[in-house]
């Protein structure tokens, strides 16, 4: 499942770094930690997509809106992780001030055996378990280029859990052709198609190269569909291997998504009832301690009566020898 999470942006011109893609993977890593939704680290993000100028600041992002698709396998990560978000009235990720205004979800496209993407994030090719330089430059037209990525692939399909050793097996056929003609005018115009990023490996930096440039791949329907809604290459779940596809408008295959706005409903509604089990429960210890508390009161004041009634006697009865007395004594002296 791949969702566009569309923000206003409140403070145009504002500035983001180049490579920011350690931003907004801290970013969602905060809005799933400690959940169940983000052990598995299948998920994968793109960079912020939005009109943008350049400048030695960084990049400066100039629409009112931008997006973020978002892609995983698991709806559940992805509905908990736009709760999240629209939770908050607005984010500050760098110098940009984003307040949540939609969401869209992309319709699953037909992958055959042979599609063409382009990279909406940098993809790295291996990983640091290896024992080579990560920022090795390899030139994407020669077999290890596309090597690395198949055995990148295969070890996390296998990792997932969803493909069986004989599913595996059968995914032997995977061959990356870049797109030679991209490539030859980006060298002619001096420009990069690979830099180094970094990433977070073992909580500590690491430095590895990135490529970004359109290429067709070769391989089983279901590799296509895995790569798409998983990314390809390393790194996926900070945001590196997003792939799109090329000459192709995700725009026109997206329909609004509020699937997530009614679990938060359904969450608030199970809040809501475990707050009124509390609170009926206060109102019963309330009630059954006042009628203790009343009880103990009409005891305390049975007595209490009892003695000013005795005492009234007493003194009604004081009132009337003295009134005899006085009665008596006057009319002696009458």
């Amino acid at each position: 499942m791949r969702v566009r999470v569309i923000f206003v942006l409140r403070n145009r011109g504002a500035v983001l770094p180049f490579y920011h893609q350690q931003i907004f993977s801290e970013y969602i890593d905060s809005l799933v930690a400690n959940s169940e939704v983000g052990e598995s680290g299948l998920y994968n993000f793109s960079g912020l997509k939005g009109q943008t100028r350049v400048s030695r600041k960084g990049l400066h992002f100039c629409s009112r809106r931008v997006t973020l698709v978002f892609s995983c396998h698991n709806k559940k990560m992805i509905d908990f992780l736009l709760m999240k978000i629209f939770s908050q009235d607005a984010v500050r990720l760098g110098d940009l001030e984003l307040e949540p205004e939609s969401v869209e979800m992309e319709k699953m496209p037909d992958l055959q055996e042979v599609n063409k993407f382009i990279c909406i994030s940098p993809m790295v090719i291996a990983g640091l378990h290896l024992r080579r330089d990560p920022k090795e430059f390899i030139m994407p037209n020669i077999d290890k280029f596309s090597d690395l990525l198949y055995e990148s692939t295969m070890n996390r399909m296998e990792r997932s859990g969803f493909y069986t050793p004989e599913d595996i097996s059968s995914f032997y056929k995977f061959q990356l052709i870049p797109d030679r003609r991209y490539l030859e005018r980006v060298q002619q115009e001096d420009k990069k198609f690979a830099r180094i990023y970094e990433v977070k490996h073992n909580k500590q930096a690491q430095e590895v190269r990135g490529y970004t440039f359109p290429f067709i791949l070769y391989a089983h329907p279901k590799v296509q569909q895995f790569i798409f809604k998983n990314g390809l290459g390393e790194f996926t779940a900070q945001g590196f291997g997003m792939l799109d596809l090329a000459h192709s408008d995700p725009t026109q295959r997206t329909e609004v998504y509020t699937g997530f706005q009614q679990q938060q409903t359904q969450e608030e509604k199970t809040v809501n009832n475990r707050m009124k089990q509390v609170e009926d429960r206060l109102d019963a210890f309330e009630k059954t301690m006042t009628q203790k508390e009343n009880k103990q009161e009409q005891k305390e004041q049975i007595p209490q009566k009892q003695v000013i009634t005795a005492q009234e006697a007493r003194t009604g009865s004081g009132r009337a020898l003295t009134n005899g007395s006085e009665s008596g004594n006057g009319q002696a002296g009458n």
